[in-house]
């Protein structure tokens, strides 16, 4: 920045002519993020695809926990679009869940026997009539699988949050890395800002989440019956050919005691237990799709595209409001102050002004010596 200099430059006209070069900063600095952070239209798309990535991987998570029943030999769980198309997935007994070491952030929900789900009905009977199951023996079962899924999303938003501030430091330093106070305030006003969001983002995943974890419903009756009934015809068909002991048998071949209250499980028939599986699976399969899609729309929208929008004028009040901190302190006219003050943030590092001062020097001496030049031509 060279300002004009002689007395026909007034004090005012100087500091309109540095705001200006320093809005022209923030707007450029501006474009550079954006070009990185808009999903449609950006001209770098690395962000996108790092970002697609995440996604992917807690997609991933999710499904991992999916739940999983053994009916005989088979093991009957959840359906997901990362499957085999179908209705219920199946898998021979002998099929192992992954060792830790080679799993996502969160562990497989392990297999449960029918005697296992006699269990959940026992531990919360009351005084249902015979042939019916408790609503909080569905929802136990239910939220078996999901008690992962908010460290899930967490995670999700916390690497989405570390990217852009990656992108974020990159064109600050790329812009301003020769102006240290002007960087320090756009790097302190962008992170303050994402900080925000990302908290916000926060409360607001947390909500969507408790939510799935704590009510089972949905709207689409039709093709939860539909799909339901489908999955409880194969487990019963699974049964019927070699799974009859399996409602005997808890996972560690021992039959529950149900607490002392072993007569309750006389009236818990397999068409039961079976029953409440296939819910469990069938809704698994719903609620998990329905937070694949959610849970990155809501980190799209509450923390990328919000940051994005709200970036340039945060930026650019910080550096006003520091600029007024600073005139302040100084000892003269409110023009005179400002304007200092704003010089003093775009003030370059030492190396950088005594490279420019040399630069200066040496165009003044050729410009010296050009005028010398011309001097003796004319004569």
């Amino acid at each position: 920045l060279e300002l004009s200099s002689g007395p026909s430059k007034a004090l005012e006209a100087q500091l309109a002519e540095v705001q200006r070069y320093m809005a022209g900063l923030v707007d450029d600095l501006n474009g550079r993020v954006q070009q990185h952070l808009q999903a449609h239209g950006g001209a770098d798309r690395s962000f996108y695809q790092q970002v697609l990535a995440l996604f992917r991987a807690y997609k991933a998570d999710v499904y991992a926990g999916k739940p999983r029943y053994m009916i005989g030999d088979m093991q009957f769980t959840a359906t997901t679009d990362d499957d085999t198309p179908g209705s219920v997935h199946t898998a021979s007994a002998g099929r192992q869940v992954p060792p830790a070491s080679h799993q996502q952030q969160h562990h497989h929900s392990a297999p449960m026997s029918l005697e296992d789900v006699r269990a959940v009905i026992e531990e919360h009977r009351g005084l249902e009539l015979p042939g019916f199951s408790p609503y909080s023996a569905v929802q136990a079962l239910i939220s078996r699988t999901t008690n992962g899924w908010m460290s899930s999303a967490e995670l999700l938003l916390d690497n989405t949050s570390l990217l852009m501030e990656g992108v974020v430091a990159r064109q600050v330093d790329n812009l301003l890395g020769r102006q240290p106070a002007a960087r320090k305030v756009a790097r302190s006003a962008a992170t303050s800002l994402l900080q925000e969001l990302q908290g916000n983002c926060r409360t607001l995943l947390r909500g969507l989440i408790d939510m799935e974890h704590r009510n089972a419903f949905t709207m689409n009756r039709g093709e939860f019956e539909a799909h339901s009934n489908t999955i409880l015809k194969q487990l019963k068909e699974a049964h019927a050919k070699g799974g009859k002991g399996a409602a005997n048998q808890s996972q560690n071949g021992t039959r529950s005691s149900g607490g002392g209250a072993a007569w309750l499980s006389a009236d818990i028939g397999v068409d039961q237990l079976l029953t409440l599986a296939a819910v469990s699976v069938t809704y698994f399969t719903m609620s998990s799709r329905r937070l694949v899609d959610v849970v990155p729309l809501h980190i799209m929208h509450y923390l990328i595209t919000r940051f994005a929008d709200q970036l340039k004028g945060r930026v650019a009040e910080a550096m006003a409001t520091t600029a007024k901190e600073r005139a302040v302190k100084r000892q003269a006219t409110a023009a005179a102050a400002e304007l200092e003050a704003l010089l003093g943030l775009l003030a370059e590092d030492e190396a950088t002004a005594a490279v420019r001062r040399e630069l200066l020097a040496r165009q003044a001496a050729l410009r010296g010596a050009l005028a010398a030049l011309r001097a003796v031509a004319a004569v």
